[in-house]
Formats: structure tokens, sequence, C-alpha cells
């Protein structure tokens, strides 16, 4: 029977108040720093269950695919100790995983990244000879280790193991950014996994504007992107608004309420209102501030308009047609020319990627599997969403929800599918799902999922109660905007009603 070899999460969002893996003082916004979340404990209840039927003795290998931080909207206190109690049971000396883990840095901890990256080139720096001419900074690493490639770790990350477990550990915790590729000896198959920003648009703004800005410079259609060049460009955008300006003091918590807000507009309307009045009252002559009032407002209402339509917060589809037209172009073009840079010794130049090829990726919370065609791949392409673990809405979306896409020896692939959002509770049942053609190892985690016995079931449970609860949290956080609560569907019970009855 295949064991587990690789289990990748995503976008737990540690230290989030509305993901439900991070704990909440009872009727408070307020991080509980002194036990783990019940669906903490759910999920790695569950995933010990399935990894202790291993025949072999290996521990299955932790792949971290991004978002595991909440650097942008929480303190970082808050996620490093949310993320101590999960390597507790996770990484300890009877945890679930081998000592060896990846780490994929998302948009919400790239900041994690940059300090990897520039602790690589203080490395590298230190090196070399004062006669020695200087290479620029690199911002991708390699997608697999090779013997001459040395593994890149973060001080953070690191220290709050040794923390958690003790200076002796042995966890080694490798940084692989943007890319992950895995590979197996006994077939020709191949695993690569990205944390899913890149393909969102938001996210590479900076080379749109440069190339709207200098379109003499646009390299020809036929010509594949390198995966550095969008993350040179856009790294500072992405660090900046993701993963640095949400924690600036009290700046920081208004960017929280505002990034909050943008789940509802009528929320946001008076934020936008204050901010158009407020540089409207600068304009000369007077008499036409009220004017120029109302034409920043009606701006503002527009690019509010925008920022909903980010892919996490799409409601009609797992994605959208402009995610599956990026969802091609970053698998056709600086996917596919990392492969061929790094492939070469196997393949030669490769004209298609050869074997069965699975892409995994996070960000838009949004689990699905799907079979797709690429140009340069030589097969269909088995795509999974890892989903996300945290609340963004007031009420609940069916197409949200958490999984864990878990591989086996030779790269078989299953998706745990732990939860989508729901107004039933009864609804809430752990599933096993997989794309492409029946292999034995979905086969074997279908027999293991009973989702009507514990720890799933009572996982399902507990994750039902906290998602209903981080949608009346969310609910409160926007109603401090002046008072202004979103409006809901006709049908939903609001916060108000659940708790002082109707009026």
């Amino acid at each position: 029977m295949p064991d587990v070899r690789y289990v990748c999460l995503s976008d737990l969002h540690f230290g989030a108040e509305n993901s439900i893996l991070t704990r909440l003082d009872p009727d408070t916004l307020r991080v509980d720093h002194t036990k783990p979340s019940p669906a903490l404990e759910g999920l790695l209840a569950c995933l010990r269950s399935v990894t202790e039927r291993n025949e072999g003795s290996r521990k299955p290998t932790l792949i971290l695919a991004g978002d595991i931080f909440e650097l942008a909207l929480a303190r970082d206190n808050d996620a490093a100790m949310v993320f101590e109690m999960f390597v507790q049971q996770a990484l300890g000396p009877d945890g679930i995983f081998d000592s060896n883990v990846y780490f994929i840095p998302g948009n919400h901890d790239h900041h994690l990244w940059e300090g990897v990256r520039e602790k690589q080139y203080s490395d590298y720096v230190r090196a070399r000879p004062p006669t020695e001419q200087l290479e620029p900074p690199w911002h991708v690493t390699r997608m697999r280790e090779t013997a001459t490639q040395r593994q890149v770790s973060s001080d953070l990350v690191t220290s709050l193991l040794d923390r958690a477990l003790g200076q002796r550990s042995g966890v080694n915790v490798r940084v692989v950014y943007p890319n992950l590729a895995l590979d197996t000896p006994s077939s020709n198959r191949h695993v690569f996994i990205h944390h899913g920003q890149f393909l969102e648009a938001m996210y590479t703004i900076m080379s749109t504007a440069r190339d709207m800005v200098f379109p003499n410079q646009l390299p020809p259609p036929w010509t594949e992107t390198p995966v550095w060049a969008w993350e040179a460009e856009n790294f500072a955008w992405i660090d900046f608004f993701w993963s640095t300006l949400g924690r600036s003091g009290a700046v920081g918590r208004d960017v929280g309420v505002i990034y909050a807000s943008l789940q509802s507009l009528d929320a946001l309307r008076p934020l936008n209102r204050n901010l158009a009045r407020g540089l409207a009252g600068r304009a000369r002559p007077k008499i036409l501030q009220r004017m120029y009032a109302r034409v920043l407002a009606w701006v503002f209402d527009a690019i509010a308009k925008k920022g909903q339509r980010l892919e996490r917060g799409r409601r009609e589809a797992v994605l959208s047609p402009e995610a599956q037209v990026r969802l091609h172009r970053y698998l056709e073009s600086p996917l596919l020319d990392q492969i061929k840079r790094e492939y070469k010794k196997e393949y030669g130049e490769l004209q298609r990627v050869p074997g069965d090829v699975t892409f995994v990726f996070g960000h838009t919370h949004k689990p699905f599997e799907a079979v797709r065609r690429f140009v340069g791949y030589e097969n269909p392409v088995c795509v999974y969403n890892t989903g996300g673990w945290v609340v963004d809405s007031t009420e609940p979306r069916p197409l949200h929800g958490a999984a864990a896409v878990l591989f086996d020896d030779d790269l078989n692939s299953a998706s745990l599918r732990f939860f989508n959002q729901s107004s039933d509770r009864s609804s809430y049942c752990v599933g096993v799902a997989h794309c492409g053609a029946p292999n034995p190892f979905a086969a074997k985690l279908d027999e293991l999922v009973q989702p009507d016995e514990d720890p799933w079931k009572s996982f399902s449970r507990v994750a039902a109660e906290l998602v209903e609860e981080r949608h009346q949290a969310l609910y409160r956080i926007i109603a401090q905007v002046q008072g202004v609560a979103p409006r809901r569907r006709a049908g939903w019970r609001t916060w108000r009603e659940r708790h002082w009855g109707t009026r």
C-alpha cells in the first residue's frame, strides 16, 4: 500500500484574527497564546491518523506553501507564537512529519523571503575577495536541491523552531522561492508547487506599469519571461503592501480595518468620503472643494470595487476567467522557463516537459482539482488548489474552504478536502478528491478517511463552529467603521439578530 510521502499545506495565516487555526479569547478579537485552536488540534489529529497508517518507518515531509505567517495584518509575536504551537505537535519528538521541511513564502509572509535573500547575499559577499566583482542579488532560488547548491534558511523560523523544540531539535526548514520541484526516480512524474500570488495581476502590477510606460522594451510574444524578472520587478510592491504595511503601528491597525472593509462597500464608503474630503480640503479655490470631494469619492469607490475583484473575493467560480488566463501564462512562461533551465541535464534542450506533471498552488482560498492542457507540456497537467484557513467574508461562501494535498513516493496525488464554507453546519464533512486517472494512493486515503468517525467528525464540528464565529468577528470589525455594518442577503441571520434578536 502506498505511504504518504509529502503533505502540502498553505494559507494557514497563523496569528490572523480571521484564521480558524488561531485561537481567540472568548467574545473578543484578542489572540489566545496559551492553547492551540481546536481547529489546529483537529487538523493535526486528522493528518496523524493518516500518516500513522504508513507501512514504512519514514515520516512524511511537510511542505508549507506560503502565507503560513500572517505578517500583513497581525502582530509578529502573535503569528510566531501560534506557529510555535503548530510545530510542537507537528515536528516535535512525537510529531507527524520528518525533520526536513520545505517553506515557500507567500505574499503575506513575503518579508521572511526578503530576510533570507539578504542573508544569502551577505554570505556570498563575505566569501568574495575585494578584487572580485560582485553579482547582483538573486531574487529566486532553484526549484530543487543540487550537490552544489547550499540550503537557504530563515533566521526567524529557525529561532522559533529552536524555542519551541529545543536547540538540538534537528528540524531543518529549507526556504525555496517561488517554485518548489519534487521528482521521483521510480516514475516520470514531476510536481511543481507555487504559493499562487503570481497567478493574480495585482502582484505583477509593477511589471504592468513598466510595460505601459516603456512599450518599446516589451519582449517578443514568443519569449518566455524568467520568473526572477517578475520577482525582481515586483518584490518591493509585494513586500510593502502585503507583508509590511499592516505591521506599521497604529497605521497598520487602520490598514487592517480597510483590508477587512474590502468585503463591504457600505463600510468602505465612509472611509472613501473622509479621504476625499481631506484631499479636497487642500484644493484652491475653496469654492471647488465640494466638487473635488465628490469626484475623488467616486474615484475611490471605483478603486474599492476593483479591490473586491481580487481572486479570493470572487464567488462565481473557483478560478475567474482572468485567473485562468494568468494560470496559463504562469505555467507556459515563467515556470516553463525555470523548468527548461534546471532540467537541461536530464532532458537537454527540451521542447516540451515530458511525463506527468502536477501543479499545486494556494492563495485564492478556494480549493479545487482540475486537469488542464498547457502549451509546453507533453501531457495534460493535474492542477490542485489547497484553499485557505481564513474567513474573508461576513457570510458563507461555498467555494471557499481548506484542503491539504498529499503525495506518495511515486508522486501519486490526492486532496484531503477538510471543509467548504456553508450555512448548514451538518454539511461540513472531510473527504478525499483527486484529479486525473484513478490512482492507488487516492483510493487508500479514501478508505482511511471515515467522515462519520473521529477525528474527522470532531474536526468537522469544530470547523463549522469556528467558521461561523469568524463570520461574526469580521462583521464586528467592519461595523467599527463609523457604525456601518455590511448588508446581508435576505435569509442570513446577522450577528445582531443572533445576540439581541430582531428589531
